[in-house]
């Protein structure tokens, strides 16, 4: 027998032996970095200790050495990509990772985050419609960053041993000036920027000696489940009207596969455009995969101009918004009213609509006018189409699950099978690729070396 919690009067159990204290490190190879330069942090070995990186965070100042300009959406923009390793290997290796961030901001976060939280910590322009617009920076302006990371070990259920044979290591590679800032005239350009005062702000709990005798004797295979991210690129020419690209991505549990498309010819190294937060529809027609010979989904995703309605409800059930709620982000802002002749961020006057998720053609140049800011054609250049696919085949597992519910790719890898119409932008598309899948991080309790099996 047995009483509903609200009948539930015992005393709750005190937990064991342990102190929580916040690392502030900084990184090991210097203090000031530039574009493209990596960042590299060692995080240290302590006895008992364990870190808890869903609670960590990216602190650094960064610096316009040039005309004033802004990031582009916010302040992930700077990272280029992002890597996890031990002397053993590679842990995790996010690349893509201004872009891929650029699609979490789009179907995670509520429009109002860029004009609260995201204007004070992560960098975004403070304007809930022109989401792309990051902060503006001005002439040798400088604007402090902190950042959460949300992917990989951080996004783990578990805390992460301390107390190993190799230690952790996160090498961050910085984004290309084009690949970060954006201009805001174009007859002033941005130049390079500087990031300083560096620093990952971490929690790490320390237990007791017994608590960690208790700790060990309970676990003695310490393992931790999470979902790693794996990344690849191809092109298409223009004209081309299907795509059948071997992507590899060989892995046991493979749970989601991400698409975003980008306008080759639109990532100039001049800084004027939105290399990596700009996304096309690319005029695709049909989304599908084929793995292990099986087509995946059973029925290819029709999308068209203004049919794309089947691709967003995919990316809300792969996102976990489908359902019992539809979640307030981003992409509610996709669709909005202008004057005709409207360039000006100023009350309609005429039903004339801007619909970024089915943006096609984006190849609007940035003018003098700060076109860019606000109106119709900024706000189309900015598209926010991707295509996720959920691949789990039970609902509700999560990375604490005992179960894998994921599909295996390791007999055949991942085929696409996409058909198109003859693109009307301006150039031949670029596609990203994230494939997320179930990783094993595992530590030996003999050597208190660790491995991963995926």
């Amino acid at each position: 027998m047995s009483f509903s919690q609200q009948l539930n009067f015992s005393r709750k159990p005190k937990s064991v032996a342990s102190r929580s204290t916040r690392l502030n490190l900084f990184a090991a190879n210097g203090s000031s970095f530039t574009p493209q330069q990596t960042i590299t942090f060692n995080l240290p070995q302590i006895p008992r200790s364990y870190f808890n990186l869903g609670e960590a965070y990216l602190k650094m100042r960064v610096k316009n050495t040039s005309n004033i300009a802004s990031l582009q959406q916010s302040g992930y923009s700077l990272i280029d990509n992002f890597k996890i390793s031990t002397n053993n290997g590679v842990v995790d290796d996010l690349q893509g990772f201004a872009a891929y961030h650029s699609i979490l901001f789009d179907s995670q976060v509520d429009p109002q985050v860029y004009v609260g939280v995201g204007e004070i910590a992560l960098g975004t322009g403070g304007d809930a419609v022109m989401t792309k617009k990051g902060c503006q920076l001005a002439a040798d302006g400088t604007k402090e960053l902190n950042l959460p990371l949300y992917h990989s070990l951080f996004a783990a259920e578990k805390c992460v041993p301390s107390d190993i044979s190799s230690p952790l290591r996160f090498d961050i590679r910085l984004s290309s000036m084009a690949d970060a800032l954006v201009t805001k005239a174009d007859g002033a350009l941005p130049g390079d920027f500087v990031v300083d005062e560096v620093s990952l702000i971490l929690p790490i709990i320390e237990l007791s000696p017994d608590a960690e005798i208790v700790l060990s004797s309970q676990f003695p295979d310490f393992s931790i489940a999470f979902e790693s991210l794996a990344h690849t690129q191809t092109t298409k020419a223009n004209a081309a009207t299907i795509l059948n690209e071997n992507l590899g991505m060989r892995y046991s549990s493979v749970n989601m596969i991400t698409m975003a498309i980008r306008e080759q010819a639109l990532m100039t190294t001049d800084g004027k455009n939105f290399n990596s937060v700009a996304r096309t529809t690319g005029d695709i027609t049909e989304i599908g995969y084929r793995i292990n010979g099986q087509q995946i989904p059973q029925k290819k995703i029709q999308c068209g101009a203004d049919n794309n309605g089947e691709v967003l409800m995919e990316n809300l059930k792969a996102w976990g918004d489908l359902g019992s709620r539809i979640a307030p982000t981003s992409l509610q802002t996709s669709l909005r009213t202008f004057a005709e002749d409207d360039n000006a961020d100023a009350d309609p006057t005429a039903a004339t609509h801007g619909n970024q998720f089915n943006a096609t053609n984006i190849s609007s140049t940035i003018n003098d006018t700060d076109a860019y800011i606000s109106g119709l054609t900024a706000f189309k250049k900015g598209g926010t189409f991707f295509s996720s696919i959920d691949l789990n085949t039970m609902p509700a597992i999560s990375t604490n699950s005992p179960l894998y519910a994921g599909v295996s790719t390791l007999g055949s890898g991942i085929q696409t099978d996409m058909t198109f119409t003859d693109y009307s932008g301006t150039g031949d598309l670029l596609f990203d690729f994230w494939v997320r899948y179930t990783a094993i991080l595992s530590l030996d309790p003999i050597s208190r070396s660790i491995f991963v099996s995926v």
